[in-house]
């Protein structure tokens, strides 16, 4: 997406800005934006560009702002996410909430999940669906498509209703 503003003050000095804003990668795991304004009253112009990335163990964003009035440069990044211990040791996922859902599917490596950015099962089959839908029924689907050829499975649907607080298991067979 792309953008463009013009403020005019009163005393006829403008502000413009334009932007693009975007997605990219095969399951729009990369956001992405960047920003420019420019003032003409005080020749003031500020930037900025960011991107934040949604991976299968975790969230990695990184951005960086520069105004030229004060010469001042600003670069923030930043990673996130979560580990969920269980019976057969432990899973990193994208940043949990409250209510989450650890999906066991033996010897599916590396497959995707229908539900959630960036999800997929890491080399075990163990996933995490972060920030389930408490006491509702939430769907849980692997992305058949995505599936080694020699992986076979029952059903790649499975549906759980977690309690507020909890961490459910869904298991594919």
């Amino acid at each position: 997406y792309a953008n463009y503003g013009q403020t005019l003050n009163n005393k006829g000095h403008a502000l413009y800005s334009a932007g693009v804003t975007g997605t990219a990668l095969e399951h729009n795991n990369l956001s992405y934006g960047a920003q420019q304004s420019y003032s003409d009253k005080d020749h003031v112009a500020s930037s900025n560009v960011n991107a934040h990335y949604r991976g299968a163990s975790g969230n990695a964003n990184v951005g960086y702002s520069y105004n030229n009035s004060n010469s001042s440069s600003r670069l923030n990044y930043g990673f996130s996410g979560g580990i969920v211990a269980h019976e057969d040791g432990m899973t990193f996922s994208q940043p949990l909430g409250e209510t989450n859902i650890l999906v066991k599917a033996p010897l599916a490596k590396e497959v995707k999940l229908a539900s959630g950015v960036g999800i997929k099962t890491d080399s075990r089959g163990y996933a995490v669906v972060p920030s389930a839908s408490t006491y509702r029924q939430n769907r849980v689907a692997l992305d058949i498509n995505s599936l080694a050829n020699n992986i076979e499975l029952d059903n790649p649907v499975a549906y759980a209703v977690p309690t507020q607080g909890a961490l459910v298991r869904s298991t594919f067979a």
